[in-house]
């Protein structure tokens, strides 16, 4: 529901704060007062293009923000179309836009700066505004369709119908790429061998390019390795003199001395020096023997190091990769080269899956004939109420050209859900969205939400002076179908009709006064005491007299009662 509203530098707008209840909220006050300014601050939030001659007199900038609490049930479908922005754990949102003197647009969910788009995909799942000269929402078949279904409770024959879809579409997609030409597919053969044959040429182990590299890097050095080794083995051990000798000796001749106790951590720590060096002896003609050079060995490590990388270089990633890239040839070459079996199975595959989508449809499309039957009686019902007795109101399904039920299958069924009027006698009913216009319009839409009660899952409707051409006699059968409409949602009406306002859980008035020499809007939340003022005058005009106060009492009880 829409919490609160903010208003600030917009047109007659200084600064507003407006709190909103659950229920019907109704928004009432003379004409020019600045009504649509309410409005017009919701549309812009809803994404609606801004206009800068919309700012207040002589301020560069004007903003709107919207405390709002999701639903529950929307939480998961609003949540991702926040993002960067998020969800409070309660479901709060707070919308803003602010627009400077050069009409460009900042918007922020819960203070994340997002695109206008995102305000605008939020909006629509939480705001519907229905006001005169617009057509009826539910222009997209898709739509109407859903919307359908939840109210006649088809969601089980929707979901057969949309599983049946997905699957004659994954084989329709296989057969058309198993139907490519002969040739086409000749070539994709040739190709594919070349590809196997070329990689079990070489047919690399895991890990050999880093073997083959490391291997590569000693016999490039080998010379210089066999040097050093050589100069090393010589100096350390075989030379005259050589310092394992001379360790040696000096060795000794602290082990002679060792009884006198002061040699005795010199002999040890010689001792070991002689332990290490020997092992680096052995570490060097070992390096030795490796490294020594086979120039046929050099040349096969070169040729074998120049296979694996210019085939890595080609098929990308490392051995791994390679491997499961001869996989997927594998697959794709057993396919290819079966594939005229395949394409026989598919097409019988397929011919199933049609049949099975068919009668998916034909379920689907008999649930919503019996669902739109339902939904006629109670939109005409609604309509009589709302003073549009000769109004008929039906629900038709129009199915799709095509020779298959793949071809006439759309993801909302295999027929076009319309909702048709005939809105006064004599006249063929037509679309909705083309027959009504005006107050009728939204009486029509009043209508229409009404009889699909919980179906329609938006949670805050706000109609505009939807009682054009209704009078008083009929304004409390229009309060009356407001305030059931409001029964789990959050409705909001601007209204010139007393016993439209009378029926509301809360009552706004917005008025005009001028401060400085300025007019400026403001709007007040009407005690009971206030309200009976303000529906009197909204009956017989400023002027209204005792008597006229006492009926808007009546009225705000016959309004109280009929909640009751």
């Amino acid at each position: 529901m829409l919490v609160e509203l903010e208003i600030e530098n917009l047109a007659l707008v200084n600064r507003l704060r407006i709190p909103f209840t659950d229920g019907l909220n109704a928004l009432t006050g003379e004409t020019g007062a600045g009504k649509t300014l309410v409005l017009r601050a919701i549309e812009l939030l809803l994404g609606d293009r801004a206009d800068r001659h919309e700012l207040r007199t002589g301020t560069d900038h004007c903003r709107v923000a919207a405390l709002v609490r999701v639903p529950a049930r929307l939480r998961e479908t609003v949540a991702p179309l926040l993002e960067p922005a998020s969800l409070d754990d309660d479901g709060e949102l707070v919308l803003s836009r602010t627009i400077g003197a050069d009409g460009k647009s900042r918007c922020h969910a819960n203070g994340r700066l997002v695109p206008l788009a995102t305000l605008k995909a939020v909006g629509t799942r939480v705001f519907e505004r229905i006001g005169q000269g617009e057509a009826v929402a539910l222009e997209a078949p898709a739509e109407r369709a859903r919307l359908l279904d939840a109210f006649g409770g088809s969601s089980a024959e929707r979901q057969a119908y949309v599983d049946a879809l997905s699957h004659a579409r994954a084989l329709a997609a296989e057969a058309e790429r198993l139907a490519s030409s002969t040739a086409e597919r000749q070539r994709r053969l040739d190709f594919l061998r070349f590809q196997n044959d070329e990689i079990a040429a070489v047919d690399p182990k895991p890990g050999e390019l880093a073997e083959l590299e490391r291997r590569m890097a000693i016999l490039d050095r080998a010379q210089a390795i066999s040097t050093l080794t050589q100069e090393a083995v010589f100096a350390l051990n075989d030379a005259d003199g050589s310092i394992v000798e001379q360790l040696g000796r000096f060795a000794h001749r602290a082990g002679e001395l060792a009884d006198a106790g002061l040699l005795e951590p010199a002999r040890a720590a010689l001792e070991r020096a002689l332990t290490e060096l020997e092992e680096a002896i052995a570490a060097f003609r070992a390096a030795a023997n490796s490294a020594e050079l086979d120039p046929r060995e050099a040349d096969g490590v070169e040729r074998r190091l120049s296979d694996v990388r210019r085939l890595l270089d080609r098929y990308g990633g490392d051995e791994a990769t390679l491997e499961a890239r001869r996989s997927e040839i594998a697959r794709e070459l057993d396919d290819v080269e079966h594939a005229d079996s395949r394409r026989d199975d598919i097409a019988r595959e397929l011919a199933e899956a049609d049949a099975a989508l068919a009668a998916a449809g034909a379920a689907l499309r008999s649930a919503r004939e019996k669902s739109g039957k339902k939904l006629a009686e109670a939109v005409k019902a609604r309509l009589r109420e709302l003073g549009m007795e000769q109004a008929r109101f039906t629900v038709t399904q129009t199915p799709h050209d095509g020779k298959t039920a793949l071809e006439r299958a759309r993801p909302h069924g295999l027929a076009t859900v319309e909702f048709m009027l005939a809105a006064n006698p004599g006249h063929d009913a037509q679309p909705l969205s083309r027959v009504a216009s005006g107050g009728e319009n939204a009486r029509i839409a009043l209508a229409l939400q009404s009889a699909l009660g919980q179906a329609l899952d938006v949670p805050v409707l706000v109609f505009d002076e939807i009682e054009s051409g209704i009078g008083a006699r009929l304004g409390e059968a229009l309060g009356s179908v407001l305030r059931r409409l409001a029964d789990g949602r959050q409705v909001l009406v601007v209204t010139h009709l007393a016993p439209v306002a009378a029926f509301a859980r809360a009552h706004l008035r917005v008025e005009k006064r001028v401060v400085g020499g300025v007019g400026e809007t403001f709007v007040h939340a009407l005690s009971a005491a206030e309200r009976e003022v303000e529906l009197a005058a909204m009956m017989r005009g400023r002027t209204a007299s005792d008597v006229t106060r006492r009926e808007a009492r009546q009225l705000l009880d016959r309004a109280s009662g009929a909640d009751a």
